[in-house]
């Protein structure tokens, strides 16, 4: 009884539709009132299927643009995050690039000031003790047992001088000195004219008398000279000239120098990158005692 009921229901609903919808089409358009009601009923069908068939095709185009506008999205995010990781990349690239620069231009400097603060100018630059000793005697009487003629006594005074931080007349023994071919007088002018005491600071005349001294064989004129190749002062910067005279220093046993020649293989400046290389160097420098805090990476460095 009750599905009766229903059946009967939805069918009257169904009768009322389609009068609405005649009575819609017969308000709109006037001479449909001279049709019969099975040509207005199929007049409304028609124009019924054709609206929902406008309607199909227009949700139809509104999905494909919808899906055209979510594919172009993606692919312009795509392209963004690509973007932003090759930047993010370069970004990385250029900060690694500066911090090594700034390490070699900025610490290495103030390394070999502090190895020369730990030590005498005497024993870095010098293999071989000049035999002066520290004493409380004065310049006078210092000269009348030391001074003499030859080249090592000369040296000796101005070492003397320099020691006691009496610039000028340090000077003036070194160059007495240097000018009759003492290598460690020679280096000792070099560095006086490198950072400017008591003359005006002249890279250039350092360098020569840097080269003076290395061409004879001496292990300090020679890691200085390949330091002024390194940092181009008063010659061209040429990594290779600097490997070259570093590397006459180091095999001398040279610490200061080994340890420059194992920076130069660690980052490949001017040869070709070498870090089993590298990692000897620095060993043979700190057996020599040389600390640990002129190593790149010193923590994972192992030495036998």
């Amino acid at each position: 009884m009750v599905c009766k009921e229903l059946a009967e229901s939805n069918e009257n609903q169904n009768n009322l539709d389609t009068s609405h919808g005649q009575n819609m089409l017969q308000d709109e358009v006037p001479w449909m009132t001279h049709l019969t009601s099975e040509e207005r009923e199929r007049i409304y069908e028609e124009e019924k299927e054709r609206f929902q068939a406008q309607e199909s095709l227009r949700a139809e185009k509104a999905e494909k643009e919808r899906l055209r506008e979510e594919e172009e999205f993606a692919q312009y995010n795509a392209y963004e995050q690509a973007r932003l990781a090759e930047a993010g990349r370069k970004k990385l690239r250029r900060a690694q690039e500066l911090a090594v620069a700034l390490i070699l231009i900025i610490c290495v400097p103030f390394l070999i000031i502090f190895l020369i603060s730990l030590k005498t100018p005497l024993e870095i630059y010098s293999d071989q003790p000049p035999g002066v000793q520290r004493t409380a005697l004065t310049e006078n009487t210092y000269l009348r047992q030391q001074v003499g003629t030859d080249a090592q006594n000369d040296y000796e005074a101005g070492l003397k001088y320099y020691n006691s931080e009496n610039y000028a007349e340090a000077l003036k023994w070194f160059r007495k000195a240097a000018n009759q071919g003492n290598a460690d007088a020679q280096t000792f002018l070099g560095i006086m004219y490198s950072f400017g005491q008591v003359v005006t600071k002249d890279y250039a005349e350092a360098v020569k008398w840097y080269r003076k001294a290395a061409d004879q064989g001496d292990a300090a004129g020679q890691v200085l000279l390949g330091g002024m190749y390194y940092y181009g002062k008063g010659v061209p910067q040429d990594y290779e000239e600097a490997v070259k005279w570093y590397l006459k220093s180091a095999n001398q046993g040279r610490p200061l120098a080994q340890i420059s020649v194992g920076w130069m293989y660690y980052y490949g400046e001017g040869v070709a990158q070498n870090m089993t290389v590298a990692k000897n160097w620095f060993c043979k420098a700190v057996a020599q005692g040389s600390p640990l805090s002129l190593i790149p990476n010193a923590s994972s460095l192992k030495c036998d």
